[in-house]
């Protein structure tokens, strides 16, 4: 092959290269014009998630600032992919004097400007474009460099060429910051086709940042991890749909075990139930959540409260012959047939221990975007999410009997 040949070919590969670059940033650019400017939109419809992000993120940078102990600046930072400004005005601008903020679209930018109406300083320049056509001159400016799900909408190559450009923005002691979703190592990179957005593993970032002449100074898991819950929650949406039209109305085989309604407390744990010494008399509070219900769900939700308040143990849930010798007792003094306890009854009270699973886990999702309590309500429902999955199994086989 000849050179000549052979230079032709290399154009047309980045001249094509080039274009597909081209048409994924029009796609892009097209997914968020045609979307409301919210944090929902920037967020994925996980608006819940924002307060958490933002107090992970003021951590990661606090012990940043103690780990470089005086030694990484506070004057200026770049932004990559500012979006409206969430991550803008509720961290950045807390850290440093002045800010140059990047985005894809200009009302975006815009956008971010006017949040900072009364410091009109605080937004220095703004980049009009997609992080693979970035410009900057080429002297240290930047102490930090924010880049918050937006290295995604780079391949590989392109994005190893970026960081190197960046590299020549930062200044002694300057950093990356680099906060996105992560597949599992091992895993090949996730494409979502709507946003033109790559999801890599961690060990992929750390290959490609290698590669462009950074090294690694702090490793941080998140807790969040939008890509995941969007497919979680969708799941669990499906799976409630199941259960109310076809598990519910099988579940409870028979009147005997109590097909029918009744008033029930709803959220037994150990700390509304009061127990008197002198009158040897036990009383329930906190009725908030009482409602009808079947009462076995009662006993099950009781019987998964086993695990305690603080620091749960969900694996001191009741082995089947604890929960017999306990029903027995309860049948007794509710003059029920005792004949009906068995191993049978057990296995019905393990599925609506799934449910009881099931309805706390999305109770805290709800209250981590409500709660002003100082609580990890996500990695609270992350726990109670993950031991329905496990009871998953045996719930869903009430459709095939």
């Amino acid at each position: 092959m000849s050179k000549k040949k052979e230079s032709s070919e290399m154009n047309e590969r980045m001249e094509g290269e080039y274009e597909d670059a081209k048409e994924r940033q029009r796609v892009t650019r097209n997914y968020y014009s045609s979307r409301p400017k919210t944090f929902d939109t920037m967020l994925g419809g996980y608006t819940q998630v924002h307060d958490a992000d933002i107090q992970e993120s003021n951590q990661l940078l606090q012990s940043l600032f103690k780990q470089y102990n005086g030694k990484l600046g506070s004057s200026h930072c770049l932004e990559l992919g500012c979006g409206i400004g969430r991550v803008t005005k509720n961290l950045l601008s807390n850290y440093f004097e002045h800010i140059d903020i990047n985005d894809l679209l200009e009302e975006y930018c815009q956008q971010t400007r006017t949040l900072f109406e009364n410091d009109e300083n605080k937004i220095d320049q703004s980049f009009v474009c997609s992080i693979g056509d970035l410009e900057l001159n080429k002297f240290p400016k930047y102490d930090l460099i924010w880049a918050q799900w937006v290295l995604g909408y780079l391949d590989g190559d392109d994005l190893v060429s970026l960081l190197r450009k960046l590299k020549l923005t930062l200044k002694k002691n300057g950093l990356i910051v680099i906060k996105d979703n992560c597949v599992g190592n091992g895993q090949e990179p996730e494409f979502d086709p709507d946003d033109q957005y790559y999801v890599r593993s961690g060990e992929q970032f750390y290959d490609i940042a290698h590669r462009a002449g950074f090294i690694l100074v702090k490793d941080q898991s998140s807790k969040l991890k939008k890509k995941e819950q969007k497919k979680e929650i969708s799941s669990i949406i499906s799976d409630i749909d199941t259960i109310e039209e076809v598990i519910l109305p099988k579940l409870v085989p028979n009147g005997e075990l109590g097909k029918d309604l009744v008033y029930c407390h709803n959220d037994l744990l150990v700390k509304n139930i009061i127990y008197d010494k002198k009158s040897e008399t036990i009383s329930f509070i906190d009725f908030e959540y009482t409602r009808l219900n079947y009462y076995l769900f009662d006993i099950a939700n009781h019987f998964v409260e086993y695990a305690g308040v603080d620091d749960a143990d969900f694996n001191l849930y009741p082995t089947h012959d604890e929960q017999k010798r306990w029903l027995k007792i309860y049948f007794d003094e509710r003059q029920m047939n005792k004949q009906i306890i068995n191993d049978d009854l057990c296995y019905i009270i393990d599925k609506f221990s799934a449910l009881a699973h099931l309805m706390w886990g999305l109770w805290a999702l709800v209250q981590s975007g409500l709660s002003q309590i100082d609580f990890d309500y996500l990695n609270y429902a992350k726990v109670r999410l993950d031991c329905y999955r496990k009871l998953r199994t045996i719930l869903f086989q009430t459709i095939s009997t």
